[in-house]
């Protein structure tokens, strides 16, 4: 969240408060939870539903989206890369990581559910499948470790369809049914 006028996964905070505040006021907005229940078959979605997700962990999720969020209480998810968890800002990225206690925090507003975006924020297609299983994994497990939380979703790192095929789709199946199972 920023003002970068050529950066295109950069919202404003001023565009990302009506974005907010129009899904609070025609009742669109809904939370990670509603939407697993959904797919489980358990509940009905309003029309026109929408998750707001927010991706890779940058320090701005919790000093510009968070306050939005809170103001509309509208629900969230903030996917984030664990092994860039704390992680100063490299040269061309924006800004910092958020910490542990900054995801902590997140987590205890009751709007924002942290999922995992792979540990290293790499495409997952680009590895053999052994390896994008392991990120997988590992990201899951110390997230969920590290936030005393189970991480239940997971979105893949940059999305494009060049980034997950169908082995990545059946190692992320796979290892979700492997965390589920140790439950």
């Amino acid at each position: 969240f920023g003002a970068r006028p050529h950066d295109p996964f950069c919202v404003e905070p001023r565009e990302f408060e009506a974005q907010v505040r129009l899904l609070a006021d025609e009742g669109r907005a809904i939370s990670l939870e509603q939407l697993q229940r959904y797919v489980a078959g358990d509940e009905t979605l309003p029309p026109d539903a929408c998750l707001i997700t927010i991706d890779d962990g940058m320090l701005s999720t919790l000093t510009e989206a968070l306050p939005v969020l809170q103001r509309f209480g509208v629900p969230a998810v903030a996917f984030v890369s664990a092994a860039l968890v704390g992680r100063e800002a490299a040269e061309g990225e924006p800004e910092r990581f958020l910490t542990w206690d900054e995801l902590r925090e997140l987590e205890q507003s009751g709007l924002i559910t942290i999922g995992s975006h792979a540990h290293t924020h790499r495409s997952m297609a680009l590895m053999p499948l052994s390896e994008a299983r392991e990120e997988m994994e590992q990201s899951r497990q110390l997230l969920s470790d590290e936030l005393g939380a189970e991480v239940t979703s997971f979105a893949y790192p940059f999305g494009t369809v060049t980034d997950f095929n169908a082995g990545t789709d059946a190692a992320l199946e796979d290892a979700i049914r492997e965390a589920i199972g140790r439950k």
